[in-house]
């Protein structure tokens, strides 16, 4: 492998959690650790619930405050070093950043962190030194495992006013990579989505503009974990329907390769379940590439517009 040079090497190195809220958390406790088959994590607040899929004390925070949406999200650097080059790059673009208390950096298990938003009005988290459970994951339903750690737990894709300024954004401020993008006609409009990487992962975020024909300001179009199991996806996939989830069907992707399905969460967007995804081990050989299609087969008909990018 590869590693990013020069000051990559002071940005986010991971996309590491996010947090959403909810409207009805007693569906998302069952949809995430019954469904989906995370683990609810020790220490959270009375009212929410933390969850995890691998050594991570958590990847997701949920609290019941209605938005049924992504509230905010969390990157890793890799040093204090690093953390302190993310503040000056954002104090240089007149960025306002919260240092946060040694309280609120505990209650995200971290040793230290910043906030400020994005473009978009999303709370962004930079952190360093993450707290690992030194128990080890355990679900109920995954034997093999979810594919995280140093890559992060997956990734998200959001509806955004503007790729252009969102994308500059993370590249600027936190050293995200633009990977690929995929243009297509969708219903009428041109969707044009760009997907960015901090690591080997093919994209832990990827933006698309938000349609004109939205009903909602809504942020997540969805987020994705990914088994190391083929036989985890089919399992899940099967138990979606058999739950009445009515997931899109099984699917390959033009761009990342991930096998994958969809299936709608209890806040109504998607969440994406696959494995077998493209990782990217030569960083400064990768080109971006371009795609007029999201799949190269199946994903389809499927979900409610703007979750299966």
């Amino acid at each position: 492998m590869t590693l990013p040079q020069g000051d990559l090497e002071l940005g986010a190195t991971q996309l590491a959690y996010i947090g959403i809220g909810v409207s009805d958390l007693a569906a998302w406790r069952d949809f995430a650790i019954d469904t989906l088959g995370m683990q609810e994590a020790t220490g959270g607040a009375d009212d929410g619930l933390l969850l995890r899929l691998d050594e991570y004390h958590h990847r997701f925070v949920l609290t019941p405050t209605g938005e049924d949406d992504i509230v905010f999200a969390g990157w890793e650097v890799a040093s204090r070093q690093a953390l302190d080059a993310v503040c000056r790059r954002a104090a240089i673009a007149d960025l306002e950043v919260t240092v946060c208390s040694p309280e609120e950096a505990q209650a995200h298990r971290v040793r230290e962190m910043v906030k400020f938003k994005d473009p978009d009005g999303l709370e962004i988290h930079v952190f360093y030194g993450p707290l690992l459970d030194h128990e080890p994951f355990r679900s109920s339903r995954i034997g093999g495992g979810f594919r995280a750690g140093q890559r992060g737990f997956g990734h998200v894709v959001m509806d955004v006013a503007s790729v252009e300024r969102t994308r500059d954004f993370y590249q600027s401020i936190l050293r995200l990579r633009v990977t690929d993008c995929i243009t297509r006609m969708r219903r009428g409009e041109l969707r044009d989505v760009t997907f960015m990487r901090a690591n080997v992962r093919h994209h832990s975020m990827a933006l698309g503009n938000r349609s004109t024909r939205a009903l909602s300001a809504r942020r997540m179009a969805h987020f994705m974990v990914q088994a190391n199991s083929l036989d985890d996806v089919g399992l899940t996939l099967s138990h979606c329907e058999q739950k009445g989830l009515q997931p899109a069907q099984l699917g390959r992707h033009t761009n990342d390769r991930m096998l994958s399905f969809y299936v709608p969460t209890p806040s109504g967007f998607a969440i994406e379940f696959g494995c077998d995804g493209v990782e990217i081990e030569d960083e400064r050989g990768w080109t971006v590439k371009q795609y007029a299609s999201t799949s190269v087969w199946g994903h389809g008909p499927a979900l409610a517009p703007a979750t299966a990018r």
